[in-house]
């Protein structure tokens, strides 16, 4: 099953390079310096799965180089502060890195082939979720983002309700990572392409500076269910 997911992961990489190549001319893509965008799949209950987070490179030469080990640094990241959190149904983290600095950049991955899984009980179904909360301390849409943590275990969750001691050790978990990039020369960020609906010139980016749960009510994400759209 690791080898599938892995294979299925590479060709989204892929398939996002191909796809910023065919939109280049409409701007669709829209560059951002030195910023990788940092993809963590797996499978859940058979289903792929991702979240997206990404961090700016702030230190000397850029390339492929530090980008390799910013990837290796969130796979060790999720593995250690994240996948023990989660259901054993989640299994088998990749992570992808996309540079966005061109149409034409690179792309790195990291892997683990032991198979691993989340280090709790059976999960609770696929489309059930909890949103952690990035803020930049700048108001407005464009400054905050947001990942859906899914793979939850069933024993976590009491009705419409998640633990709270499970759920702070999510943003914990979280909160590490502005440490974690700045070891490697890079800031978490929000990415903003887009203004008022319309491709920006250049992406922006703003260092992350807290994460939050907005309450202990659980998210829905339908597309996460087995059948539904990725």
């Amino acid at each position: 099953m690791h080898l599938d997911l892995i294979t299925r992961s590479l060709i989204l990489a892929e398939e996002e390079n191909e796809y910023r190549k065919e939109h280049a001319m409409t701007k669709v893509f829209v560059p951002t310096a030195q910023t990788l965008w940092i993809s963590i799949n797996a499978t859940l209950n058979a289903r792929l799965v991702q979240n997206s987070i990404y961090f700016r490179y702030v230190g000397g030469l850029y390339g492929p180089v530090p980008a390799q080990a910013m990837s290796d640094a969130i796979l060790a990241w999720f593995k250690l502060s994240v996948l023990p959190n989660l259901s054993e149904d989640y299994v088998t983290p990749v992570v992808i890195a996309i540079d966005l600095t061109s149409i034409s950049s690179f792309v790195v991955a990291s892997f683990d082939f032991s198979g691993i899984h989340g280090g709790m009980g059976i999960s609770i179904a696929n489309n059930v979720n909890m949103r952690v909360d990035f803020g930049t301390g700048v108001a407005g849409r464009a400054y905050h983002g947001w990942n859906s943590v899914c793979g939850l275990p069933a024993s976590v969750v009491t009705r419409n309700l998640i633990n709270t001691l499970w759920a702070e050790n999510i943003v914990t978990a979280y909160s590490l990572l502005p440490a974690i990039a700045a070891a490697l020369d890079f800031e978490w960020v929000v990415v903003s392409r887009f203004e008022a609906g319309a491709p920006r010139v250049a992406g922006i980016t703003t260092p992350i500076t807290t994460v939050s749960r907005r309450d202990l009510v659980v998210d829905s994400q339908r597309h996460r269910i087995p059948g539904r759209r990725f």
